[in-house]
């Protein structure tokens, strides 16, 4: 069971660092600040969701040997996780004043809960199993995620600040068309 712990702080942790190499131009921090960062928010996250999980199958006395039983354990866990993730997430880009934090937060933590998922689902066996081969891999799988995530959240800024500056030149040019017509 421990293996789906170690997949998931790996994935995590390696799409975060990718992301934070690509993203450090747009958030103007001079080391790994958004790294640290999701690490902090992704250990409160999971303890938070795990505390609780484990609350509501203790007194819910749920079967974890039963598909529907785990499949609302770990709904319930991927819930709580993501709102905390989100939340943090939501904060960090609204405090460097990126364009519409919102968006955001919620395609990052999406990415990496999707992420998580479809790596637990192509490797259940294995690592239900405790074959670590599917954890290790898991750095592969988070750094070309991350990657991929982090070009996309780049350009979408990028994209975000051309129309704020295109904009901007229009209501400059509005400005002097009323300045010759008086």
């Amino acid at each position: 069971m421990d293996g789906f712990v170690w997949a998931a702080v790996l994935l995590w942790n390696c799409i975060n660092i990718v992301q934070d190499k690509l993203l450090r131009k747009q958030f103007s921090f001079s080391w790994g600040w958004w790294a640290v960062i999701n690490s902090v928010a992704f250990t409160i996250a999971g303890s938070v969701a795990g505390i609780v999980t484990l609350t509501i199958w203790f007194y819910a006395q749920l079967d974890i040997f039963i598909s529907r039983d785990l499949i609302i354990l770990w709904s319930i866990f991927a819930l709580i996780f993501g709102v905390i993730s989100f939340a943090v997430q939501w904060f960090v880009f609204k405090k460097q004043y990126f364009p519409q934090p919102i968006v955001l937060a919620i395609f990052n933590v999406l990415v990496e809960i999707a992420a998580y998922i479809l790596w637990v689902r192509f490797n259940f066996d294995a690592i239900w199993n405790n074959d670590w081969k599917p954890v290790i891999a898991s750095v592969v799988v988070g750094t070309a995620v991350g990657a991929v995530s982090g070009i996309i959240l780049d350009r979408y800024c990028n994209f975000i600040n051309r129309l704020e500056e295109l904009r901007e030149d229009e209501g400059w040019d509005e400005d002097e068309d009323e300045v010759e017509d008086n």
